[in-house]
């Protein structure tokens, strides 16, 4: 959702550098590359705050783990690092091609 809501904003600079009125074409590139690793990253400290919140509000029923939250939202981060960039190769590779 995070994406989809910063995705409008950098096509609008994207295009009025296309068309002539911002410079620095090839750094708004590579902002484009970056752009969905980066909201992903701010996505996972939004998860990370809301599943922290949830569990301060949540009966304590068993013995907690201290660390547990911390640990599956770090697990998260590091797949999501690892996928993203390989779905970014793999989507400018595909774009390439049909090209």
């Amino acid at each position: 959702m995070l994406l989809l809501g910063v995705l409008p904003i950098y096509v609008a600079i994207a295009l009025a550098s296309v068309v002539g009125l911002i410079d620095g074409g090839p750094e708004l590139v590579s902002w484009g590359l970056a752009l969905p690793f980066l909201v992903g990253l701010w996505g996972l400290r939004s998860l990370w705050s809301s599943f922290r919140r949830l569990s301060q509000t949540l009966p304590v029923a068993h013995r907690r783990r201290p660390w547990f939250l911390p640990r599956m939202v770090l697990a998260w981060g590091v797949v999501y690092s690892l996928v993203a960039p390989l779905a970014l190769y793999r989507l400018i590779e595909a774009l390439a091609a049909a090209l």
